[in-house]
């Protein structure tokens, strides 16, 4: 058996137990399960350090070869999951795609790390490379690769995170928007709706102050892709009755910033047009912006060409992923997509050659070749 097949097959048979392991949040047992198959597939790698953190009891772990916080390369990936039909657990092969819930976020871009670093431990001299691996992902990630970052205090000189992808193109994201959560409660004073004008409506009154907010943001425009601030209302709660005139209110709103300092900008027109309102952060993540100029993108960048044989969609995103934390204490990284889709979807799938080349690709890129043994 060739290299590249023995890979290929390593790669598909770890993917497929890993998706077997339903290990959404809150669901002890089977993270427990997912994290001892890892720690246990990592550990008869002989050069192999494990290392096992929690916070709130949430796991992670990282996999090196010495023992360093201050690695050249930090690849995070994730083994939570959404929740799935129970069919969704049992992973299916058709043709070149894997099918099955966390094929493509990021069940399987995780089997291509572990097989990456078991092969990366036959390199002498061993590569100042590390893998961390968390379990929330999906839910903030403040247990995770928070944790490591703001309490263990990891500062790699790069970050890759394979989270995700496209359904035809490669991608590399480098910059990603910032995330502020919002909940503004309105205080109004209740009545009898039939006579109304004796009360405030607290649900009018919010409404109100609520548009005059939101047309502080740049209006939506396709043609500049929507990369500026945005603001949607995403939830909205008051009254507690038909004949009632509601005497609280509150909105919670997802704000999207493109730059750090527009967190104060933020902070400001919620304290200009919410005036006597209860204002609470639920969350705050920081953007994320490293230069596609940037030398190791560059490099990454054409690596990764020459292993696909097409030239790479380098883009930023709306979203946000475990790359915040680090971008929050000043360390660049990417976030690499394969090709696939559904993501969270019924038919969730991950192309199986694209996990074969992230393999390849990182492995290159990690050793300074065009291409893998």
């Amino acid at each position: 058996m060739t290299a590249v097949a023995k890979t290929r097959r390593d790669i598909v048979t770890l993917a497929r137990q890993l998706i077997g392991f339903e290990s959404t949040t809150g669901n002890v047992a089977q993270i427990e399960a997912c994290l001892s198959f890892v720690e246990e597939y990592l550990s008869e790698v002989g050069p192999i350090h494990l290392k096992q953190y929690r916070s709130n009891g949430v796991p992670s772990v990282i996999a090196e070869f010495d023992h360093s916080k201050t690695h050249d390369l930090l690849m995070i990936g994730h083994l939570d999951v959404v929740l799935g039909s129970p069919e969704q657990y049992e992973p299916k092969i058709d043709g070149d795609r894997l099918i099955g819930r966390g094929a493509n976020d990021m069940k399987g871009q995780v089997a291509a790390l572990l097989v990456l670093m078991k092969n990366l431990a036959t390199l002498d001299p061993l590569p100042n490379v590390a893998i961390a691996l968390t379990f929330d992902e999906e839910v903030g990630g403040d247990n995770g690769a928070k944790y490591l970052v703001d309490r263990e205090g990891y500062r790699p000189k790069f970050v890759i995170t394979p989270d995700g992808g496209g359904d035809e193109t490669w991608e590399i994201v480098h910059a990603e928007k910032g995330v502020r959560h919002v909940r503004v409660t309105c205080p109004g004073k209740a009545a009898h709706a039939a006579y109304s004008w004796t009360g405030e409506n607290a649900v009018t009154k919010l409404l109100d102050m609520h548009h005059a907010f939101v047309a502080e943001f740049p209006p939506l425009d396709s043609e500049i892709e929507y990369w500026h601030p945005t603001c949607t209302l995403s939830k909205i709660e008051g009254g507690t009755s038909a004949n009632s005139v509601p005497a609280t209110a509150s909105v919670t709103l997802d704000i999207r910033l493109v730059e750090a300092a527009q967190h104060d900008w933020v902070e400001r027109l919620l304290t200009t047009h919410f005036p006597g309102c209860q204002i609470e952060t639920l969350t705050a993540c920081h953007p994320v912006n490293t230069p596609a100029d940037h030398d190791e993108v560059v490099r990454f960048t054409k690596v990764l060409e020459v292993c696909t044989g097409q030239e790479p969609l380098v883009r930023h995103s709306h979203g946000a992923s475990d790359l915040e934390p680090f971008a929050r204490a000043g360390i660049p990284g990417i976030d690499v997509g394969i090709i696939g889709g559904d993501v969270h979807g019924p038919g969730e799938w991950a192309s199986l050659d694209s996990l074969v080349v992230l393999h390849d690709t990182l492995y290159a890129f990690i050793t300074n070749e065009r291409k893998s043994q």
